[in-house]
């Protein structure tokens, strides 16, 4: 076969691989870019974790340790 005539589907097919591995990764990349929104493990996370710091400022607030010294007058 003529070299001419083989070389016009090699690199038509090397254009081909090429726009398919540049269409892949802006799918990849559109996917991995998709906004996160919250999930209902997140809602209950959130809640929890304010739930333990609002516990843990009223244990530290009732403790022996913070409470203001009383001086005799």
């Amino acid at each position: 076969m003529n070299e001419i005539y083989s070389e016009t589907p090699y690199r038509m097919a090397r254009e081909y691989h090429h726009n398919m591995l540049q269409k892949s990764k802006e799918a990849q990349l559109v996917r991995s870019v998709n906004p996160h929104s919250p999930k209902i493990w997140d809602y209950v996370a959130l809640r929890l974790g304010n739930w333990l710091i609002d516990l843990g400022c009223n244990l530290k607030s009732q403790s022996i340790f913070s409470q203001f010294s009383k001086k005799p007058s």
